[in-house]
């Protein structure tokens, strides 16, 4: 059973009859209204104070009654029967009044009988997100005294069309439906004086949804902010001298920089900025050999060099050396790999004195100074011989960027050096002191293979690949130094234990004062656009971001967000002026990067993970249910109502084969550029989802490190710790990460679960199949699968079903996807969808 109604706006606010008294806090009407007569009275907000109340009085203005709006909330209100004026009285405490205060609030009701057919309530879930919106499917009509207070309203006026329904339990009449229209949205047909409504449902999410995307200044709005200890880290810099780009290593990670000139001089590199000096990768080419496989590209570094078809060439101390050499003279000498045997040598022995086909003149003045005979002789016939030719050499230089002062290793306490002003790199900004660093694994390789690599081409139309050292060796994985410098020879670095050692101690610690935690930002935000909602950085809210662990059973971090110049200022000291951005965005960096949705809920904001939506409204392993439709009886033939009703199908529009994962600027591979693969075969195989986070990033050693490489616009993602009372961003190894070969490696990561190799975890429970593959780790698998079985199920409900809540049928617990609810017989069509089998 229903009433329907049909209400004007009394323009009391508009008029400007409802006044604030400052000293009182009190909001009342200075005089009182006017009631006509059969009018009723609603109140289109909510009121929390019990000072708020509506009174009445005779026609004489003596009073005779009073009632609490806190009481009548969401009801029509029926003055006495005697009554011919009204007052209403708030408190400015109330933040929902005040918020309503500049708009029609206050409405006359009038009962009215509209006329309708096939008129449906329809719970749909708003498009990309988790909760549901209500609409009324079918046409309403009015006709009569109903379509003439729609015909003479004005164009400004704000109608409301109200659906009251009898509750049996409560024993009271309750709103059902509430939406809003004006004449413009209304289809006359002034001979039938006739009036077809058109309405918008107002409901808990519409203040919500009209400001969704709008933005906000963070700063004005004034959130609470947070402190959060975070490292300036070292960096490791590999230059080869002469090369226009500088080679950049961090954390099991690399990439490469332009330099603002090349430096080509050995003193300068050392003396003025600070480089150590680490060996000399050679290559050359051997030609004119009449024995197979020994012709070809040479490379290596100390004294020997291979060309991967199964010969080395190599130096050999000359045990018959004798003055006027001053140091240790060699024979280069060329061996087949498979029995030692040598197959030529050189036809005298060089003075070599640091191991390298190329040397230096002592002055440095000439950089390729060749002490080489080009000429090698066939050990077992003198009459046969090779040339060596295309020497070409690399000289590899090091150091670390930090911010510390001194450092200490195995042969002491060290003074770091002020990183000088007109450095050759492009952007050090971030950083002040720098030191050399010798030693460590680096390779020269004329390895080259016919299948592509990112690594590119040589001369002869192979690629460069960093499959060159065997897997017993238990050596890393080899990272690519200057590619642009590489002729026909590649160069590689292994992380080692000297980079571990040294960017442990150089670590610095700051503290970045001005952070917004997610809460207090979608606090902020709310405050502004709906103040009836409330949001608290509490469990209540939201169990996945503020519960004391993680209810998925991953690690307990917070998500915090800084205005991105915060950070690619380093340790700075004038904050960020502007952090503009709305709810849409803050929601939208929370479902795709934690898979996180919100929903309203007795007046709260809250935010869950979709498993709990997929759940039934919660984490828990075992689900419960609403209704058990597979006892459920139809009241006339006492039959099963499930008889009949078990088609089911599937809907693939979301089953993606790929999902590609990116942030608003460029991050290295330990933050960006991973994707995940489904392995199924009734998945949408052409599909691919991509998601980009557009307004924020954050990889935040990169930020400090390469500042120019970013945006300064939006904001750097954080996902610190807490360590006692401070929060931090964590420093963490990570293992079983995979390179695009499918070898492992490890990486040390700050600021870690935000990046996406581990936000992909929050994917987990919503994939399309149950087999997947990562780019970028050893092993990945779903933990639960999106529910794309469909059934249709009908029966009859004197009350609205829970949208959250599951429905039990013979297909297993089904989630509601959409509800339609008849006004006239109250049959429930309810669309369910489960895990597919």
């Amino acid at each position: 059973m229903s009433t329907t109604y049909l209400s004007q706006d009394t323009d009391i606010d508009r008029n400007g009859n409802i006044y604030h008294n400052a000293s009182s806090g009190i909001y009342a009407s200075p005089y009182k209204n006017s009631l006509e007569t059969g009018k009723q009275i609603f109140f289109n907000l909510i009121s929390y104070y019990y000072y708020n109340a509506i009174f009445f009085y005779d026609k004489n203005q003596n009073f005779i009654s009073s009632k609490t709006l806190v009481d009548v909330n969401n009801e029509i209100i029926t003055p006495p029967s005697n009554a011919k004026y009204w007052a209403v009285r708030f408190t400015s405490l109330d933040t929902n009044f005040v918020a309503k205060k500049d708009t029609n609030f206050i409405y006359f009701v009038e009962s009215v009988e509209p006329h309708f057919k096939d008129l449906n309530k329809k719970y749909a879930k708003e498009s990309g997100q988790e909760f549901f919106r209500i609409s009324m499917d079918g046409k309403i009509n009015l006709f009569g005294d109903a379509y003439e207070i729609v015909k003479q309203s004005s164009l400004e006026d704000q109608l409301i069309f109200i659906i009251d329904k009898y509750n049996r339990t409560s024993k009271k009449w309750v709103e059902y439906y509430k939406g809003e229209f004006n004449k413009t949205d209304c289809k006359f047909d002034h001979d039938k004086k006739k009036c077809e409504l058109k309405t918008t449902t107002i409901d808990n999410y519409t203040e919500v949804m009209n400001k969704y995307e709008n933005t906000y200044d963070l700063i004005k709005l004034a959130p609470e902010i947070s402190k959060i200890n975070l490292h300036k880290r070292s960096l490791m810099q590999v230059y080869v001298r002469g090369a226009n780009s500088i080679t950049n290593f961090f954390g099991g990670t690399y990439w490469e920089d332009d330099v603002n000139e090349s430096i080509d001089d050995n003193a300068a590199l050392i003396n003025n900025f600070y480089f150590s000096y680490i060996k000399s990768g050679n290559e050359f080419y051997i030609e004119n050999s009449n024995k197979a496989g020994v012709n070809g590209v040479y490379a290596g570094t100390n004294g020997y060099y291979s060309n991967w078809n199964g010969y080395t060439c190599y130096l050999e101390k000359n045990p018959d050396a004798r003055p006027p050499f001053t140091d240790v003279s060699y024979f280069i000498m060329i061996k087949r790999n498979s029995d030692n045997k040598v197959l030529y040598k050189s036809e005298t022995a060089v003075n070599i004195d640091d191991e390298t086909l190329f040397s230096e003149d002592r002055d440095y003045t000439n950089d390729k100074h060749l002490r080489y005979t080009s000429k090698l002789i066939d050990v077992e016939n003198a009459k046969n011989s090779c040339t060596i030719s295309n020497l070409f050499t690399y000289r590899i230089y090091r150091r670390l960027l930090c911010d510390v002062d001194t450092v200490e290793d195995s042969e002491g306490v060290k003074n770091t050096y002020n990183l000088p002003s007109d450095d050759f790199v492009t952007d050090n900004r971030n950083y002040k002191k720098c030191i050399g660093l010798k030693g460590g694994l680096f390779f020269c390789t004329s390895r080259a293979v016919d299948e592509p690599t990112k690594y590119g081409l040589n001369d002869y139309g192979q690629y460069f690949t960093n499959q060159f050292i065997p897997s017993s060796t238990g050596i890393g994985r080899p990272l690519p130094i200057s590619k642009n410098s590489w002729a026909n020879a590649s160069l590689w670095y292994v992380y080692d234990s000297f980079y571990e050692y040294f960017e442990e101690k150089l670590r610095k610690q700051y503290v970045l004062k001005d952070s917004y935690s997610i809460g207090a930002a979608i606090k902020a935000i709310l405050k502004k656009i709906d103040p009836t909602l409330s949001h608290e950085p509490t469990a209540e809210y939201s169990q996945f971001l503020y519960g004391t662990t993680n209810p998925l059973g991953l690690a307990r971090f917070y998500v915090y967000i800084t205005q991105k110049t915060n950070i690619l200022k380093g340790d700075y000291d004038q904050p960020a002026q502007k952090a503009e951005t709305s709810l849409e965005e803050l929601m939208k960096m929370l479902r795709d990067c934690f898979r996180c949705y919100w929903y309203i809920e007795d007046n709260k904001f809250k935010i869950e993970h979709v498993y709990f939506f997929m759940n039934g409204g919660s984490y828990s392993s075992r689900s419960s249910y609403q209704l058990d439709f597979t006892k459920l009886t139809d009241q006339f033939n006492k039959k099963l109502s499930s008889y009949f009703q078990s088609e089911i199908e599937y809907d693939k529009s979301d089953l993606n084969q790929r999902y590609e994962f990116a942030w608003m600027d460029d991050v290295t591979d330990l933050f960006g550029g991973n994707t995940i693969d489904v392995k199924s075969n009734y998945i949408q195989k052409d599909k691919t989802e991509e998601i980009n986070i557009g307004q924020f990033s954050s990889d935040v050693d990169y930020m400090l490190f390469n500042p120019s490489n970013f945006s300064e616009d939006g904001f750097a993602l954080l996902c610190p710790v807490k360590n006692g009372s401070t929060l931090e961003l964590p420093i963490i190894t990570v293992n079983g990460l995979v390179d695009e070969n499918g070898d492992t490696y490890e990486a040390i990561a700050q600021n870690w679960y935000a990046s996406w190799i581990y936000l992909q975890n929050f994917y987990l429970w919503d994939m399309p199949a149950y087999s997947i593959e990562s780019n970028v780790l050893n092993y990945s698998y779903a933990r639960d699968i999106k529910k794309c079985m469909k059934h249709t199920i009908e029966f009859p409900t004197e009350e609205d079903l829970d949208e959250l809540e599951l429905i039990k049928t013979v297909f297993g617990n089904g989630k509601i996807d959409e509800i339609s609810i008849s006004l006239d017989t109250r049959i429930a069509k309810v669309n369910l969808l489960y895990r597919p089998e």
